[in-house]
């Protein structure tokens, strides 16, 4: 008889990480349907509403440019301010149609990134949040706050989504990818 010849434990975790970069590669490599349903776990809604998956292809485009985008925040007694820009027209064009596809989700109950905590958890209190935004030459400049006062776990559930976002602009697929959670603030834990 031929003997076989077995991969070892290390070889095989090698083997199953490297098909899980394949499979789920932020940069277009993952089939739209896959990425969509990974990323957002639901499709679109009985009246035709923009669905989560709808936003799958500024999202992509942002993340594999995100070496492209600046941003800065700053965190307020209530929410946040942020600037978001690019030295690139077409990638600022994105960043613009990006915030206001969110804006649309966060009026709408439209969630997105449901495998993530972090946007679980601010989808969970999207009618408790005001977003205004104002499109500027080279980006977007945005107002996140809580219409609750004193509500701390809305307003440190929008300065954790900030500094989500941030990463996302810092590291672009290493964060996004395989849908990386990231933390329910401790003031939201009950």
């Amino acid at each position: 008889k031929k003997k076989k010849k077995l991969r070892s434990p290390t070889m095989n975790r090698m083997l199953l990480l490297l098909m899980a970069l394949l499979a789920f590669d932020a940069t277009n490599a993952a089939p739209q349907g896959m990425m969509k349903s990974m990323m957002n776990g639901q499709g679109a809604g009985a009246n035709g509403a923009s669905s989560p998956g709808d936003f799958m292809d500024t999202i992509q485009a942002l993340v594999s440019q995100h070496n492209k985008v600046k941003r800065t925040f700053n965190a307020t007694d209530v929410g946040v301010e942020a600037t978001t820009t690019s030295d690139d027209p077409a990638v600022a064009a994105l960043i613009q149609r990006h915030v206001a596809e969110m804006h649309h989700a966060l009026e709408t109950d439209t969630p997105v990134r449901q495998c993530d905590p972090a946007f679980v958890n601010i989808f969970k209190h999207a009618k408790d949040i005001s977003l205004k935004y104002t499109n500027i030459s080279n980006g977007v400049h945005v107002m996140e706050s809580s219409i609750v006062p004193g509500d701390q776990c809305v307003i440190d559930s929008i300065h954790g989504h900030a500094e989500v976002v941030s990463k996302f602009v810092e590291r672009g697929p290493m964060e996004v990818r395989m849908c990386k959670p990231h933390p329910v603030p401790a003031s939201c834990k009950n």
